[in-house]
């Protein structure tokens, strides 16, 4: 009863309930009525968030030219070719470890 002097506590009790049934009717209309609080929340959760790492590329490193890369890439393209024709004769069970790797990361990179 309201005489229990807690007259607060009943309010807010009254007050939660009213705005659960508001929000279930809205929920179910498809309108999501707390879309503005769930804004400022996670505006708020990003000041906390862990900053993004940037990486610092080594100034020293040589450039490839376009020629070098070229001749990189065939080889690297050779390489797979081979390794390729390898379980194409032998079965992939042939293959040497460091050819499973690099046949490994090549699928990944695709």
């Amino acid at each position: 009863s309201l005489r229990s002097g807690n007259a607060g506590g009943h309010i807010a009790h009254i007050g939660g309930a009213a705005f659960g049934l508001v929000f279930a009717m809205q929920h179910l209309a498809g309108r999501d009525i707390t879309k503005g609080i769930s804004k400022v929340l996670s505006g708020i959760e990003s000041w906390f968030a862990p900053k993004q790492r940037f990486t610092i590329k080594d100034k020293n490193a040589r450039k490839m030219t376009d020629p070098d890369y070229n001749r990189l890439k065939k080889q690297h393209q050779a390489d797979i070719d081979a390794i390729l024709e390898k379980i194409k004769k032998s079965g992939y069970e042939s293959l040497s470890k460091e050819e499973k790797e690099l046949l490994f990361r090549e699928s990944k990179r695709n």
